[in-house]
């Protein structure tokens, strides 16, 4: 077995690897958890902790070439030698257990057929097969892996945050001081922590003067990368939605709104987690099996055999001892800070103590260090060693192009495999069910009335025309929505698959009381998407698809995505499930649901005129289509609308038409001395289209125009307003906005805002640019 020696780059790229996976996909919650939406900032000081504790790692091990344990030629291991690679055996196996009980209870969420002891087994064999070639072809598979891995995370969260991201939610910054943040900095070190795995490679390292700076940057890179990832979970889910969630960053991956078919890139975080965790993993079983080695005094032919026990152990102690997914999250959010602080902290005395005692005792002869280190602790030296030690860096630099060639060509075809899977693959397609649009409804008899509609390949015969897709309609009633998928999965006759539901209709009666136990269900399981669009309908919403009835036999969805495509088709921006629960979740603000229609002259297009005004999860209200153009002209989302202004001066049925191209708001909240005070401007830009007004159109009558268009978006504003008041409803999020601008006059009044809202004074400022008469002035 030749020399394992790795480079100081490798040894930085997989303290990145082993930081970020283990802290990837669960640490979001708790440190929300203890943090609120300040969570971000205890990931940031633990990644400056963690940096120092690089340092320290390089100081004590890395410079005196000396892993935990080790010993120089000659010179047979002390009981404390062996007492501190003990340590680190031990805790690297520990390490290895959570890790392989991570991946066991995520993918166990992901597919729940599959028994949680064959994913522990098969992580576990994973990483020992990458432990038993050595820590030198671990840290090549890593640093081979490492671009594909960060390239596919960085561009799954570049796709995730466009069109998602509300930077609202992290603020207001620090609103009750530093305590909470204090308080989820020991889990978030604990995470940060993990490059401890990276001591197994003291005195393997060619050249470890590097690492002083390259250790530390590591840290670094993988806290920025973990700062950003916990963020962006709040910022998009909102910082209630994290602390409910289990894995906030899988709800947060799934998150894509950039297009409506890009809908599965989730795969790209997920590969790169589990390759990581892979690698992570075989990093943990080397450090394990290396330091029981020597604490054992075992030689380096047994490596593999040594490295199986601490495999083994993690595998069973991964199934055995976070038997279910809450005994997971707890164990991580209670024990494994104090458990990591622990053996970092006997890791750090034991190496100032082992570097105090070789500093103190007598200094070995000036004789240059031939031989090559070998895994028991001893060195070889002689012609031995030379024939072991591999090729000379001018060799290695010689077979660095082919070497490069080759690892481009790997991580190209492993990209390549991204793309070549299906999103379902033990299922024909002729055997599926794809479920598209999903319809609620409360019964009489207060139960759960489920219609959705499926979409699959045609089952009619031979004769069914070539390229058809077959569609239509099932129901079912339930207890619960649970009840109710059950048993029109029965009735199907086929694999129905939930996870292409992209609309969701939600019918009045059910909306009346109250969603929570329906949208508890949609966002729990893994099956259903939380960026499913959401509307209300006017009536029973099973009603309503069977009455929709798209042109050319189209499936339902596509009317509905012909519908979110078409600005003409609404009044403003659909919103989605998450939006819905995120808007819930940190008060000061109700949710507004769009209400699909259909068209008055044709059944075979859905359309938005008008919104839904929820109390937190409670339909109230209904707005007509002048209040719902209100409530999007305050909060800036009137989408491209053709209008009919009164003209100046004019009789109220003559009017000239218009089309608002865009708008914008600007909503503030205050306190007063008379109490909440709140204000509002509103921005409209618009092109006349038609001119039918007694007066020329020219340069001197726009003003007066414009003044008449303020005076009816003000009107519309109104409408919605004293809608809001008679039902104590806040759809435009003044109390968030006082919230965030003013924290301490909100706690004095958040209990009562509702009562509030009903006398909350608001000023509203309108200016409408006419900016555009299009081809001419004046009529023919």
């Amino acid at each position: 077995m030749r020399s394992q020696r790795v480079e100081a780059v490798q040894v930085a790229i997989n303290a990145i690897i082993a930081v970020t996976t283990a802290a990837l996909l669960y640490l979001p919650r708790p440190v929300v958890v203890r943090a609120g939406r300040d969570g971000w900032m205890a990931v940031g000081l633990a990644t400056l902790l963690g940096m120092a504790l690089a340092w320290c790692w390089w100081a004590l091990f890395f410079r005196p070439e000396r892993a935990p344990g080790e010993q120089a030629s000659g010179t047979r291991p002390g009981w404390g030698d062996r007492l501190l690679a003990a340590g680190l055996a031990g805790y690297a196996t520990y390490l290895a257990a959570v890790l392989v009980a991570q991946v066991a209870t995520v993918f166990a969420t992901v597919l729940p057929e599959m028994p949680v002891a064959v994913f522990a087994a098969g992580t576990a064999l994973t990483g020992w097969v990458l432990a038993a070639y050595g820590l030198e072809a671990v840290y090549r598979s890593g640093q081979a892996l490492f671009p594909l891995m960060v390239g596919a995370s960085v561009l799954n969260l570049a796709v995730v945050l466009a069109g998602n991201v509300d930077v609202r939610e992290l603020t207001p910054l620090l609103e009750t001081g530093l305590g909470p943040v204090m308080a989820a900095l020991p889990v978030a070190l604990a995470f940060a922590g993990e490059a401890v795995v990276v001591l197994a490679a003291a005195g393997r390292v060619r050249d470890p003067g590097r690492l002083r700076r390259a250790l530390p940057l590591a840290v670094a890179l993988s806290g920025l990368l973990l700062v950003a990832y916990t963020a962006a979970a709040v910022a998009v889910l909102g910082a209630t939605e994290v602390a409910r969630s289990t894995f906030p960053v899988l709800s947060l991956i799934r998150q894509v709104r950039a297009s409506l078919f890009l809908l599965r890139l989730e795969i790209l975080t997920l590969f790169a987690w589990l390759t990581g965790a892979f690698v992570h993993l075989g990093l943990l079983l080397t450090a394990a099996g290396t330091a029981a080695s020597r604490a054992l005094s075992v030689r380096s032919r047994w490596h593999g055999v040594v490295t199986a026990v601490p495999a083994a152990g993690a595998g069973w102690l991964g199934v055995v001892a976070f038997e279910s997914g809450p005994m997971l999250l707890d164990h991580v959010e209670r024990i494994f800070p104090a458990v990591s602080m622990t053996g970092m902290a006997f890791l750090l005395v034991g190496g100032w103590l082992s570097l105090k005692g070789r500093r103190s005792s007598r200094p070995r002869p000036p004789t240059p260090r031939t031989g090559s280190p070998r895994l028991d602790g001893r060195e070889e030296t002689g012609s031995a060693a030379s024939a072991k030690a591999g090729p000379s860096r001018l060799e290695v630099r010689g077979a660095a192009p082919g070497s490069r060639r080759a690892a481009a060509l790997g991580m190209l075809a492993l990209s390549a495999g991204l793309f070549l899977g299906g999103c379902y693959g033990r299922i024909e397609p002729e055997q599926a069910a794809v479920v598209t649009v999903l319809g609620l409804d409360r019964t009489r008899s207060d139960r759960l009335l489920l219609t959705v509609e499926i979409v699959g390949a045609p089952t009619t015969g031979p004769m069914e025309q070539p390229g058809s897709i077959a569609h239509r309609l099932l129901h079912a009633e339930g207890q619960s929505l649970l009840d109710a998928q059950r048993r029109l999965e029965l009735a199907a006759g086929r694999e129905m698959l939930w996870s292409h539901v992209n609309v969701v209709l939600v019918g009045r009666d059910l909306a009346r009381s109250r969603l929570e136990p329906v949208l508890d269900t949609l966002s729990r399981r893994y099956t259903f998407r939380r960026n499913a669009f959401l509307f209300v309908t006017d009536g029973p919403a099973g009603r309503f698809l069977h009455r929709l009835q798209p042109a050319f036999g189209a499936p339902r969805f596509v009317a509905f995505q012909r519908m979110m495509l078409r600005p003409s088709a609404r009044l403003g921006p659909p919103i989605d499930l998450n939006s819905f629960l995120r808007t819930v979740g940190h008060g000061g603000e109700d949710p507004a649901v769009p209400v699909v229609d259909l068209a008055a002259s044709t059944p075979s297009e859905p359309m938005v005129r008008r919104v839904a005004l929820f109390r937190g999860m409670r339909l109230v209200a209904m707005a007509d289509e002048p209040a719902t153009r209100g409530l999007y002209w305050l909060t800036g989302q009137q989408e491209v609308d053709r209008l009919v202004w009164p003209c100046p001066g004019d009789p109220p049925g003559r009017g000239f038409g218009a089309t608002a191209v865009r708008s914008s708001s600007r909503r503030s909240a205050r306190w007063t001395p008379e109490g909440p005070a709140a204000s509002v401007r509103v921005r409209v830009e618009a092109d006349v289209e038609e001119w039918r007004c007694t007066e020329p159109l020219t340069t001197a009558a726009l003003p007066r125009a414009e003044a008449a268009a303020e005076r009816a978006v003000r009107r519309d504003v109104a409408a919605l307003i004293d809608l809001a008041r008679r039902q104590g409803v806040d759809p435009a999020g003044f109390g968030l906005e006082l919230h965030r601008r003013d924290p301490a006059a909100w706690r004095t009044v958040a209990s009562r805002w509702r009562r509030r809202v009903a006398s909350l004074p608001v000023s509203v400022q309108v200016d409408v640019h006419l900016r555009r008469t299009g081809l001419t002035m004046g009529a023919p």
